[in-house]
């Protein structure tokens, strides 16, 4: 397939350059093409931009992280230069491997609105959070200020990364502030939008056809898509199998599948048995898959990697068109164990990586249960703004 990728979030938990650099052999080893770097969300922003200082002084850092209620006490901070991401970006381009970079808005921002409270709709200070969620503070889409600001900071980011891909999140929104906003009130109805969704949507098309106009290609979470879309916008689905089913007919689609390719969840949840699954998607219209490595729960290099893999080998073998039974795979992750042994790159045994039954279905409940709040499954179900 064209694209054969894997996401890192470094925002919720930071990763050195070296971690990354390391992920990069392990693209080159897979025969992966793209490397996802989430680089802000809520609870740190990853990026040195030029003519912002405050992001790095300010949003790059969380004093603590609160688990279930206890506050780990241990400050979680950094930020990648302009130099290491040149220097990253380079390697990457030596390896065959495209790097892309993802802000996320118009939620998922208390960092940047931790550093830059005037691009919310109430204005007032706000921390680097240090739980994890859907938060309900948001940009203030209904400023045109607010809009010119994202634009500068879309455009700073483009000048970093030669990547043809962008992306710029655009998932999990709540709504509510907007609803009580004057300025997003106002611009709704000088564009006569119906509702604080159709606002959201039209946020979603200003962005990417601003990122479209830096010829680049945009991608978004599949929360995002909408039928106004330029068709060249590229969907990542990972949830909403209706949204899938419809952007297909127009748009590149990239499956990280919640069920099958979310690697940070564990290996009980998604086995090598249910990743080797993905090949039914093949059915879709689409360009390729992503594995993703979010680190809500991943503080480590050596969890990172041992969530990822061989998880990720098997997706790889999916993107590369494997149509086989995982027993005859066996031999090729045996090779690829090899390979990381040889780069010191940790890893999990197949054996574990196969676990069923009770244990896998105990890992799983044991998991989900500090890992999302009652609001929170209420939005991802569809049923809270």
């Amino acid at each position: 397939m064209d694209y054969r990728g894997v996401m890192v979030d470094v925002s919720r938990h930071f990763f050195e350059i070296d971690t990354l650099e390391e992920v990069i052999k392990v693209c080159k080893i897979l025969n992966l093409n793209y490397l996802h770097l989430h680089l802000t969300d809520d609870q740190g922003w990853r990026i040195e931009l030029d003519g912002l200082p405050r992001l790095t002084e300010i949003a790059s850092r969380r004093s603590s992280t609160i688990v279930r209620g206890k506050s780990s006490g241990i400050s979680v901070e950094g930020y990648y230069s302009r130099e290491d991401i040149k220097s990253l970006v380079s390697l990457a381009q030596d390896n065959g491997i495209n790097i892309i970079p993802e802000i996320d808005i118009p939620g998922h921002v208390l960092a940047l609105l931790a550093a830059y409270p005037d691009l919310s709709c109430v204005g007032n200070q706000l921390s680097v959070s240090e739980s994890f969620g859907i938060f309900e503070e948001v940009l203030c889409v209904g400023n045109d200020l607010v809009v010119s600001k994202v634009k500068e900071i879309i455009r700073k980011l483009v000048d970093m990364f030669p990547s043809e891909y962008i992306h710029i999140g655009c998932d999990e929104v709540p709504t509510k502030r907007w609803k009580s906003c004057p300025k997003c009130q106002q611009k709704m109805r000088a564009l006569n939008l119906e509702n604080e969704k159709s606002l959201y949507h039209y946020f979603v098309k200003e962005m990417t056809d601003y990122v479209l106009s830096l010829h680049r290609i945009p991608i978004i979470w599949s929360d995002g898509y909408h039928k106004k879309l330029d068709e060249r916008v590229v969907i990542q689905h990972w949830n909403h199998r209706k949204i899938l089913n419809e952007a297909c007919k127009k748009h590149p689609v990239i499956i990280s599948d919640l069920r099958h390719h979310y690697f940070d969840y564990p290996h009980g949840f998604s086995p090598v048995q249910k990743v080797l699954k993905s090949k039914s998607f093949n059915n879709y219209n689409i360009i390729g898959y992503e594995g993703t490595l979010w680190t809500e729960h991943i503080d480590s290099r050596e969890k990172l990697f041992k969530q990822m893999l061989p998880r990720l080998c098997v997706l790889a073998e999916v993107a590369n068109g494997y149509n086989g039974q995982l027993g005859d795979l066996i031999p090729r992750l045996k090779v690829y164990q090899k390979a990381f042994d040889q780069e010191d790159i940790p890893y999990t045994s197949i054996e574990d990586a196969s676990i069923t039954g009770i244990k896998a279905m105990l890992e799983s409940v044991c998991f989900l249960s500090r890992l999302i709040t009652f609001n929170d499954l209420l939005y991802v179900l569809g049923l809270n703004n």
